[in-house]
């Protein structure tokens, strides 16, 4: 319903003034602030439209390939340990979820190169494969790369509008995930499709997204030096926004870029009844109060 869909982006202001302390409410303040001057920062680097979103348009890529395989010239230029994510994160995921041989709805939003939704597929039975994109280019590629997965019942490519996931039905996903992504929206399209990864996710399912996750001492510790359309969060404050949304923490890691400085966090929350995520998110926040 649009209630349900609208849920996300209209918590952001109860979640900072009910469930987060007047001193962490204070941070996020200076954390929003240091997004906006870094968002100008991006805004002034990236004024020849070749980027879009710090994203490398499908054309530009394919000029750049040459005969090769897009996605894989792309991924060939980031270090080894950025290469190795994709997999990674995916057993991780899968991991944390069970279910029986007919196979897993996914749902992917922003699936970019497709390096993930290939390495998905690669390792379970997916019934019906949602990819959701701004980029009708992109989206076609990574469309006609999952058509060849043999455990991809079917593909069901969306032209996203960059807001939110009305297209999707409610309650019709095992899991859904977002790499990449939600660590460049604008803070309130992000808390957004919180709610919408809420709205569209079964009972018991399971989300996975990256982000950066701020130092008390360093705000923007992590982020890499060239990042500046970067958004930072606050621990504290994003299990609140979920506990709200009836998501439990279950699961995160850092995920390396390649050198010691730079880093993002990847997040796993698994849908739960509303009860369970209320207790479960009070003992959270009562052990991070008292550290």
């Amino acid at each position: 319903s649009k209630s349900q869909r609208t849920k996300g982006a209209t918590i952001l202001g109860s979640a900072e003034k009910g469930r987060v302390s007047e001193r962490l409410t204070k941070r996020l303040t200076i954390f929003k602030l240091l997004q906006a001057i870094e968002y100008l920062r991006y805004k002034k680097k990236n004024i020849n439209g070749v980027y879009a979103g710090n994203f490398l348009s499908f054309s530009a890529a394919r000029s750049l390939a040459g005969d090769t395989d897009v996605a894989q010239y792309l991924w060939a230029q980031k270090p080894a340990s950025r290469q190795a994510v994709p997999v990674a994160t995916t057993i991780r995921a899968l991991g944390h979820m069970s279910y029986d041989n007919s196979g897993l709805d996914v749902l992917e939003l922003g699936p970019g190169t497709g390096m993930f939704s290939q390495a998905l597929a690669s390792e379970t039975l997916i019934n019906t494969f949602s990819i959701v994109d701004t980029d009708r280019s992109w989206l076609r590629y990574v469309q006609s790369k999952l058509d060849n997965f043999p455990t991809v019942s079917k593909v069901n490519a969306v032209w996203g509008n960059g807001r939110d996931l009305s297209s999707i039905p409610d309650t019709s996903q095992d899991l859904v995930a977002s790499h990449a992504l939600l660590v460049q929206c604008p803070l309130p399209i992000a808390v957004g499709y919180l709610g919408e990864f809420s709205r569209v996710l079964r009972h018991e399912g399971i989300v996975i997204f990256d982000c950066f996750i701020g130092d008390e001492s360093d705000p923007l510790a992590g982020i890499p030096r060239d990042n500046f359309w970067a958004v930072v969060w606050h621990m504290q404050w994003l299990d609140g926004v979920c506990r709200k949304l009836d998501l439990e923490r279950i699961d995160t890691w850092t995920s390396r870029y390649g050198d010691e400085d730079s880093y993002d966090r990847y997040m796993i929350y698994r849908k739960r009844q509303k009860e369970v995520a209320d207790s479960t998110a009070d003992s959270l926040y009562r052990k991070s109060e008292s550290s």
